[in-house]
């Protein structure tokens, strides 16, 4: 279901959620991942992740998040499920690529999508 490692054959696991104006976006590979939302809250975060289980424990830190803080998410079939009870269900590889189009790339120069993509290929490299 996640891909634990990012290579050319490995696709980015990618989650959404939409509320009204609301849009949260969450991609994970590589133990890795970004979390955004907008576009009347614009937020953008790398964290670390492991799966565990039906779990996954993320670990933010403060150079390209919010605040240090771990968190975690349930794993749900094709959905994830945060403490808060917000539901991220799982997308296809076109409409993650959509997405990333319409809503994260408009705001690179802000974010830390360009950090997240960064670190996955030094995952690849390794």
């Amino acid at each position: 279901m996640l891909n634990r490692c990012y290579s050319q054959s490995d696709s980015m696991a990618a989650y959404y959620h939409k509320a009204h104006d609301f849009n949260y976006i969450l991609l994970l590979s590589c133990n890795i991942g970004y979390s955004y939302s907008g576009s009347h809250l614009f937020t953008d975060e790398v964290f670390f992740y492991e799966l565990i289980g039906d779990k996954i424990i993320r670990t933010f830190d403060t150079d390209h998040s919010l605040r240090f803080r771990v968190d975690t998410l349930i794993v749900d079939k094709k959905s994830l499920r945060d403490a808060d009870g917000l539901l991220l269900k799982k997308v296809s590889s076109k409409k993650r690529d959509r997405l990333i189009g319409k809503y994260i790339l408009p705001s690179l120069e802000a974010g830390f999508y360009g950090v997240f993509i960064e670190k996955l290929k030094s995952c690849k490299n390794d």
